[in-house]
């Protein structure tokens, strides 16, 4: 899925239940936090500078390793689709899109240019 498919899907879907809960020393609701702060600052056009994206990248790691001990079922997906959507972001990072051309996909905005994802 592409970047901007995976943001769809993440702002679509509500956090689980028990988003809270830690995995081998990582919070989940902290590990989306984390996530879902870089990439739609990244979509305003901010810049991220390296300090950013090394978070996103041990985000992304943490969200990989605590992947396995999640439990099956709504928790698992929702991990699964932030180790995949910050992946993406850091290939798309790599394969170098601006930060204009990241700001084009609307990602982290709705129509009107506003946040498009905020958590309860």
């Amino acid at each position: 899925m592409t970047l901007e498919a995976l943001w769809a899907e993440y702002a679509r879907r509500s956090r689980p239940a028990h988003i809270g809960a830690a995995i081998d020393g990582v919070r989940l609701g902290e590990l989306d936090d984390e996530i879902q702060d870089v990439i739609s600052s990244w979509g305003m056009g901010r810049d991220l500078g390296l300090s950013r994206v090394a978070r996103l990248g041990l985000a992304v790691a943490d969200a990989e390793r605590v992947l396995p001990a999640t439990a099956p079922g709504e928790e698992r997906e929702y991990v699964a689709l932030l180790a995949a959507l910050g992946r993406a972001a850091l290939v798309s990072l790599v394969r170098g899109v601006t930060e204009r051309e990241a700001s084009n996909l609307r990602i982290g905005q709705d129509a009107g240019g506003r946040a498009s994802r905020g958590h309860p």
